[in-house]
């Protein structure tokens, strides 16, 4: 549900801290690394992290910004399931440029 929302986060002339807004949605707590960055020739801005709040409000999503967007799940005691994949923001939305196998595939050895 958290990767659903963060995807459906990335849209056009939305800011960009409407990316913690879909963590809070499910009811998960922001993770310790950023839940967006820029990807570029580098770690590129815009940075969305918690740690740059005022900074990520301030940011907009544009049409042809790649961003590697994070959904990180953890619960004490018991581990985390993380998750990293290169999102196109396009006009009609978002665009999962990342192809990895779900986990029942991956679960079957399928690619």
């Amino acid at each position: 549900e958290l990767w659903d929302r963060l995807v459906e986060t990335c849209r056009p002339g939305e800011p960009a801290s409407d990316l913690f807004a879909a963590y809070e949605a499910v009811g998960e707590e922001l993770p310790p690394m950023p839940v967006a960055h820029g990807l570029g020739l580098g770690f590129d801005p815009p940075v969305i992290t918690p740690d740059l709040a005022r900074t990520s409000a301030a940011e907009r999503l544009d049409p042809g910004m790649v961003l590697a967007v994070t959904a990180y799940v953890w619960e004490a005691g018991v581990g985390a399931v993380f998750r990293r994949d290169a999102v196109l923001v396009t006009e009609a939305g978002a665009e999962v440029l990342t192809v990895s196998p779900t986990p029942a595939q991956a679960a079957a050895g399928i690619s």
